[in-house]
This record gives C-alpha cells, structure tokens and sequence, in this order.
C-alpha cells in the first residue's frame, strides 16, 4: 500500500513531523521558524483530508530557530540554535512554552535521541546526557530543578552528524555518533562515566564496497539488535549487533558489529532511514523524495516509491503510517500498511 491519507501545508521546509496523540489523530511538526499543531476536527477520526484538521502556530523564541524535536508525552520538547531545550505542553487546547533548560554547551544542538535519558548533540562535537529526562514531564515544575546536564560532555570530531541510542534489556545503553569518516560508539551506564567503545569506521563502506573510502554517514538507526547505516551515495547497510554477556570485558559484556547485507536502491543521499524488526523491514528515503521499502530477510525491494517533490528530511513510523517531512513545504502521512 502506499496511499497517502494527509498532506500538510507549511510557510517553510518541514524539518520533523510526528503523530503526538494517536487517539485525537493529533499530529506535531516544526520548521525553523515555528511548530505547527494540526489537531483533528469532530469526531470521526477515519482519515478523509487535511481539511479536517485545524492548524496551529507557534513561533520560534525571538532570534533563535528550532533544529530538532521529541514527542516526550505529553511534553513536546523542541532544540534550538542557542542551545535551548524548550519544553512545551497542552494547555486548552493550545502548546504552550513551560519552561526552558540551557545546556551546559551554550550552543546549537543539532540531534536529539530519547530513550528514558534524553542525549544530545551540540554542534562542535559534543554529546550530553539529560538523565531520568522522561520522568520530568509527569510535573512540569520538576523541570525547574532539572537545569544541569548529569555527565561531563563528551567532545568529539567537529564533523559530528547524527545521533542514535540503543537500549537492550538492562544492558548499559550504547551512544552511536555518526561523524564525517567514522560512527563511534559509547557506553552510557547509570553512572555518570562515559567510556568509548569504539570507534566503528566506515560501517556502509567496508560492506558495500571495500575501494571506495570517505563515504559520508548521513543516516543511522539501531533497533532490536540491528543497525541501518545510509550515506550520500545511496547504499544502505545492514549491521548486527551482539551484546555477549556470556563473553565479558571490563564493560560487562562482548561488544561486537557483524555484517549483513546491503543495498543500492536510491542512487542519491540518504536523509533518514529506519528498521521495522515486526516484518524485517528497512524503510530508507532520499534528498530527491524517494523511498525504499527493502525486505532485509529475504533481501529484496518490495516498493519503491515518490512521497514528496523535493528531499526528506526525516520521516517517523506510526503502525502502518509513515509520517514524512520535506523541503516541499510538506508533511504527508502515508499508509504502508494495514495493522
């Protein structure tokens, strides 16, 4: 399937769109300058038009725009270019501003990840770790007392692009930061260490191609023990991870990235990929607007397919929606399939 059910109209390109309440089909999305709430009209929730849906803006802080943004429910948390986390809520039926943290960095964040801690990136190369950040929206003024980073920043490569988080059972969870010419990999235990890994190097390169070197990283995504690694010439790799418990090293437990496959399907940048482990799919799309449904087991393109007229720049999966954001102004919600 690929019908579109939505397509909403922005005043810029849309950087991320997400579906903030599945029960009032309540979607959020930002650009530079605004957030952009489309909150459904009556109550017959089958999906008809963006016409049913009523819009809502709200501007960016005065000389600041948005980079990034997580769905922390019920908080809606958006980066900004100062180095702000802003936190917004619902109140009557609007988004509101709660409250504002600064980080430590004092500078542009770039990435966001959420897995109960809230990592960051900042640009410059730095990584933070907002610790026990999901309990914080259960009372907005828990925020006043949350304004310091819990660990010591990492610094890393000034190149520092993307960043993906990966929790396996009570394991300590791994930091993967995608740079110009390496992914490098940390451990985040409940203390406030941090301890590299290691360094990862050119994951899409080695298995794709092992002439080809320098290839940028422009997409990552760890999931269920699999990594997704997209980068600017198209091709998307498939990794496993194994956390060997039984194999243990001063960390706990055997780290170790084991290839799988990949694919050649795009033929232009990759912009955001992500696994569905439910069916053993990668979905990856591209600055031309395309995506690619790839059957990983049995390695093979199921659909290939033109959601928007220009790039993507990243999309969410909701069930069987696709949930995308482009520079044509767009956010269009796709039905993949039927769940």
């Amino acid at each position: 399937l690929d019908h579109c059910d939505y397509a909403f109209p922005h005043l810029d390109p849309v950087l991320h769109s997400s579906l903030y309440d599945p029960e009032k089909l309540t979607f959020v999305s930002h650009t530079k300058q605004a957030v952009y709430i489309w909150q459904r009209e009556g109550t017959d929730l089958y999906p008809a038009s963006e016409a049913q849906h009523k819009r809502k803006i709200v501007k960016a802080p005065e000389g600041t725009e948005f980079t990034d943004m997580v769905i922390i429910f019920p908080s809606v948390v958006l980066a900004d270019s100062k180095g702000y986390l802003n936190i917004y809520g619902f109140v009557d039926s609007e988004l509101t501003l709660q409250f504002q943290i600064l980080s430590k960095q004092n500078c542009r964040i770039i990435d966001l990840d959420f897995k109960r801690d809230l990592f960051v990136l900042h640009e410059g190369g730095y990584v933070s770790r907002f610790k026990d950040f999901g309990l914080m929206q259960d009372n907005v003024q828990n925020f006043q007392q949350f304004t310091e980073v819990e660990n010591v920043p990492l610094k890393l490569n000034k190149s520092a692009l993307k960043l993906a988080v990966y929790q396996q059972n009570h394991l300590p969870a791994l930091v993967f930061v995608t740079e110009k010419y390496a992914i490098q990999v940390f451990s985040a235990p409940n203390n406030s260490s941090w301890q590299i890994l290691q360094e990862v190097g050119y994951l899409s390169d080695q298995l794709a191609k092992k002439d080809i070197s320098g290839i940028d990283t422009t997409a990552f995504h760890a999931e269920n023990g699999i990594i997704l690694v997209g980068n600017k010439n198209g091709n998307v790799s498939v990794w496993e991870i194994r956390m060997d418990e039984d194999r243990q090293d001063a960390l706990g437990f055997k780290l170790q990235f084991i290839p799988v496959v990949n694919q050649w399907q795009h033929g232009k940048t990759i912009s955001c990929v992500r696994y569905v482990p439910k069916y053993i799919l990668s979905i990856s799309v591209d600055k031309d607007g395309s995506c690619v449904v790839w059957d990983i087991k049995h390695n093979t393109v199921i659909k290939k397919m033109i959601l928007h007229a220009k790039k993507i720049n990243a999309f969410e999966l909701y069930k069987g929606w696709l949930i995308s954001s482009s520079d044509d102004l767009q956010t269009k919600v796709y039905r993949l399939w039927i769940e």
